[in-house]
């Protein structure tokens, strides 16, 4: 009976320095053939924000299109790593007499328009991998950023997002499916905190595309040295 009993915790104790023996060659394959996850938690690269803009002929993704998209990345506190990339993308005669009304006459105004016309970058080129608006962007991204890891930033931008995921979601999947919109932040602060909120640094709304995502960045640094409270 004490040798039944005896085998039987013998066998357990062999079973169990198995599992663990396992379990940590598992944890050091792991760590050597992934180097790229911890290089990544070195770097900080996978806490970057991109941060993305783009005009549109009107909001209905179903009917309209992409006429300009720039790009800037910061780091998660802001500091710009690069100046930032801005295309304007070709589109036809029947594309620019479709838009909406207002886009029209902004896009009129702002010379917009002028680049869209005089634009030699076209809406089909952004699956050609030569020179093209989507292979342009990608390889901006991901020079600075990690695939999946950084989150989407600016201005109501769930709509940008739509866009992206329509006319380029190679593109919209090297985003993390988490947004940073400083619309948000804005409704917020301006319910809660209305007195600073009316202290706000005023937009030129320009309405182009990179000087929209700087008036983001800057819109958001102000929020966080004015209304989140910093921790040491």
């Amino acid at each position: 009976m004490q040798f039944i009993v005896f085998r039987k915790y013998y066998c357990f104790f062999q079973f169990w320095n198995l599992y663990i023996f396992k379990t940590a060659l598992v944890g050091i394959f792991h760590l050597i053939f992934n180097k790229d996850i911890i290089a990544m938690a070195q770097t900080g690269r996978a806490r970057r924000i991109i941060w993305m803009d783009c005009e549109m002929t009107g909001l209905d993704v179903s009917s309209k299109t992409i006429v300009e998209i720039a790009c800037v990345i910061t780091e998660a506190d802001l500091t710009i790593v690069d100046e930032g990339l801005n295309l304007i993308i070709s589109q036809p005669k029947d594309i620019l007499e479709n838009m909406d009304d207002w886009c029209k006459a902004t896009f009129a105004s702002n010379g917009l328009l002028q680049g869209i016309q005089s634009s030699k970058i076209t809406m089909e080129q952004a699956e050609n991998e030569v020179v093209n608006v989507l292979q342009l962007i990608l390889a901006y991204i991901r020079q600075h950023t990690d695939f999946g890891m950084c989150p989407l930033g600016g201005n109501s931008v769930g709509c940008d997002r739509n866009f992206l995921r329509k006319y380029m979601p190679t593109l919209e999947k090297h985003l993390h499916y988490r947004i940073i919109d400083v619309s948000s932040i804005k409704e917020l602060v301006k319910r809660w905190y209305p007195n600073i909120y009316a202290r706000r640094p005023r937009k030129k709304n320009t309405h182009r595309a990179l000087c929209d995502i700087y008036e983001s960045i800057q819109e958001l640094n102000w929020y966080k040295k004015n209304i989140f409270i910093p921790h040491t």
